[in-house]
């Protein structure tokens, strides 16, 4: 059998579904571009959470009395607890020089007059070789409890959210691809349907299983590849309108997208599957 064959008889079924036809690409489309925009955000969720494994997962404020002396017992202590990478401790004029960096001008104008009274604390920032929310938040109610602790203040959620954004995304891949593969599945259907005669004169003159079934599973494909197609081209126009206001935001990856066009025609290929094995074994 001539793959040419196969394609002429692939785009010959295309149109014998029509509206149907049209309809799955729709919906393929749409089902493309919904999981693409929930993915796009999930990576740029993923890449601000990178920025921030930086910054210290616990911050622990000392009390006005403790001098660099008893800060740093205090922080080879911590150091012995499991799960901390590292602790390091912040003056009080370290934090003020930050608080001057991150204010700029203003924030000269602000604490030139904390130069004598300075008022923010000391403090021992905490690294953890863990993003769990729940080790984090035991490991911060343990320091809650050494002396000369005054407050303590940690990372609370962002790895949870991350992991409930990851689930939403994965929990409508489901549903909208079952959606997908049934609309696609229904096409195939009707195509069988229409032309059954001729398929019923193909099998009987001697035609393979596979000479048939070939281009309905290349139907199928066709339809998922180019609803897939359509969905991110309709995503990147809405993104090249809406995105530049939000600053420095990148669309998808290459390998992104050629994941998604490969998703969307395997979701076809099983539409076209299904339909195939059922009424040709028939």
């Amino acid at each position: 059998m001539k793959f040419s064959y196969s394609i002429e008889e692939a785009f010959a079924n295309l149109r014998y579904g029509g509206l149907i036809n049209l309809l799955s690409l729709a919906i393929i489309a749409l089902t493309v571009m919904i999981l693409s925009a929930l993915i796009l955000v999930v990576i740029h969720i993923h890449g601000e959470l990178k920025r921030l494994e930086d910054e210290p997962s616990i911050v622990a404020f000392l009390e006005d009395s403790v001098d660099k002396s008893s800060a740093d017992q205090l922080r080879s202590q911590l150091e012995k607890i499991k799960d901390i990478e590292s602790v390091t401790y912040i003056s009080k004029q370290d934090a003020l020089n930050r608080a001057r960096e991150i204010f700029g001008e203003e924030g000269n104008a602000i604490t030139e007059g904390l130069r004598d009274i300075n008022p923010l604390p000391a403090s021992l920032e905490i690294r953890t070789r863990t993003t769990d929310p729940k080790f984090i938040e035991k490991i911060a109610e343990e320091i809650r409890t050494y002396q000369d602790i005054e407050d303590v203040n940690y990372e609370r959620g962002s790895a949870a959210f991350i992991w409930k954004a990851e689930l939403v995304v994965i929990g409508l891949s489901v549903f909208l691809g079952s959606a997908s593969i049934a609309i696609v599945c229904f096409s195939i259907m009707l195509t069988v349907y229409f032309r059954r005669e001729e398929l019923r004169v193909m099998r009987m003159v001697g035609a393979t299983y596979w000479f048939i079934r070939v281009p309905l599973l290349l139907t199928g494909g066709i339809l998922g590849l180019v609803g897939s197609a359509l969905g991110l081209l309709a995503l990147y126009g809405l993104f090249r309108i809406f995105a530049a206001p939000l600053g420095p935001i990148h669309f998808l990856p290459l390998i992104w997208v050629v994941r998604i066009l490969g998703i969307g025609c395997l979701l076809g290929l099983i539409g076209g599957a299904i339909p195939v094995s059922k009424y040709l074994n028939a």
